[in-house]
């Protein structure tokens, strides 16, 4: 399939509808995390991760399976650090903050994806990206200067500068992600859904190293994967519907067009999450903040647009 410089509808609509599946990730997640530890949501996750990637690859494959000792290396370290790593910084930083913060703090992957792009991809790179950058800066302070009020009181007293660490780690983690698919599909022949199965693959194997050993050192003595609990379920099939479907239409995507279109379309998620986290949390989003995530989502696109 032919590169385009642009944005053809097809790919847009593949981004979209990954929007509204990584919308509801920071609403799920906060929901499983107060009553399930990180290191237990990723392996759990991983497993519907693995199975629905499976799946997906018997069903709809395409392009090569093996890419190569080396893209397959590549693959597997961005792909820990991305899902592994990111995702983890990211659990952390919902319950931390809230849906709707965190999900706006990570949103500052997009300027890394550039950057990385740029420096590994060669894609394009103006000086008015840094308009964008300041956008994105100014947003983030008006989320850490107005703070949001919850429905918990423990939950209300916690400044979003608690979760501004981990939240920004997390995005550029995430921003290896999509410079490396970007990378694959420069480089080898690999389809959509098998990239997908490796990435899986990689995943299941991160999580369960880590967890294991920490189930070991906590004494947990629940199940291995608690299906019998609703967040269990919840998080085996967030493997599906927020790693696998999401993941699978952006991989589309970015075989048509460059990562650096891809990025402002998928950073539009933050909108998506605090509109959730208000209607099933009412989490109460200051004016201020409101605009702050405005200025980060739109920062994020001059950046790669520009």
């Amino acid at each position: 399939e032919e590169r385009s410089d642009g944005v053809d509808a097809r790919s847009l609509l593949y981004c979209l509808s990954g929007v509204l599946c990584w919308g509801m990730a920071p609403v799920l997640y906060r929901f499983v995390g107060s009553n399930m530890a990180p290191q237990k949501m990723q392996a759990v996750r991983s497993v519907g991760f693995f199975l629905s990637a499976l799946a997906v690859l018997c069903l709809a494959p395409g392009g090569d399976f093996w890419p190569g000792p080396l893209p397959l290396a590549v693959l597997m370290i961005c792909t820990v650090m991305d899902l592994g790593v990111g995702d983890t910084l990211y659990f952390l930083c919902v319950t931390r903050v809230g849906a709707g913060r965190a999900s706006a703090l990570t949103n500052t992957y997009p300027l890394y994806v550039v950057l990385f792009s740029w420096l590994i991809l060669g894609e394009g790179l103006s000086s008015l990206a840094l308009l964008g950058v300041l956008a994105v800066v100014a947003g983030l302070l008006l989320l850490c200067l107005f703070r949001e009020e919850g429905t918990e009181n423990a939950y209300a007293r916690r400044p979003i500068a608690a979760g501004l660490l981990p939240g920004i780690l997390a995005g550029l983690c995430w921003s290896s992600g999509q410079v490396m698919m970007r990378w694959i599909y420069a480089h080898t022949a690999m389809g959509a859904s098998a990239l997908m199965f490796w990435r899986s693959a990689a995943l299941l194997i991160y999580a369960w190293a880590v967890f294991l050993p920490w189930r070991r050192r906590s004494g947990d003595a629940a199940p291995l994967l608690p299906l019998h609990s609703s967040g269990g379920l919840i998080m085996l099939a967030s493997g599906a519907l927020i790693l696998t479907l999401p993941g699978w239409l952006v991989a589309l995507a970015l075989k048509s067009i460059p990562a650096s279109a891809v990025a402002p379309v998928t950073g539009a998620s933050p909108a998506v999450a605090a509109l959730l986290g208000r209607l099933l949390y009412r989490e109460t989003i200051t004016p201020f903040q409101w605009l702050g995530i405005l200025m980060i989502i739109s920062g994020g696109a001059f950046v790669n647009l520009f």
